[in-house]
């Protein structure tokens, strides 16, 4: 590939990047992406503005998924009156594995949100198929690899 980042996650934006699986062997995971975007001011953005990837390939070694959250629902009549309720449905350990990996398989997914909530765990905010979901994970070593730019982020007037 052309352009490489290893260890610089925080140097791309990935709201509403569509996911999909490439492939998962015991903690490596591989996803194809579209629409990632690259922050300016790094070393492989050579544009003077934070600018869209055309496809790229994320690789995560050493994957730890810790836990796979599925969002609870709520349903109000016209009145605004609650009708119905779900909880949260929190999955962990192997579980948060297979479901995660079935996400993925299914159709992939679009990320809402991705991020750190101390420095070291990260979150996704992701769904797919109208189904709401968070992970919480941690990784070796993530690497990010692409060929050419699509033109500049959907989010730069």
């Amino acid at each position: 590939m052309k352009y490489t980042s290893v260890n610089a996650i925080s140097d791309f934006e990935f709201h509403d990047v569509e996911l999909e699986l490439n492939y998962w062997v015991d903690t490596s995971l591989s996803l194809k992406a579209k629409h990632l975007s690259i922050h300016k001011n790094t070393p492989q953005n050579p544009y003077e503005s934070d600018m869209e990837i055309a496809e790229a390939l994320i690789s995560f070694d050493g994957i730890d998924v810790h836990s796979y959250k599925v969002g609870g629902t709520q349903v109000y009549d016209d009145k605004h009156n609650l009708i119905q309720s779900t909880p949260d449905v929190i999955f962990h350990g192997n579980e948060a594995y297979e479901k995660l990996r079935d996400s993925l398989e299914d159709n992939g997914a679009t990320v809402f949100d991705f991020g750190t909530r101390d420095g070291q765990e990260y979150y996704m905010d992701a769904h797919r198929n109208s189904l709401f979901y968070t992970i919480f994970f941690t990784f070796d070593k993530v690497t990010v690899e692409w060929e050419e730019y699509k033109g500049s982020a959907w989010y730069v007037e």
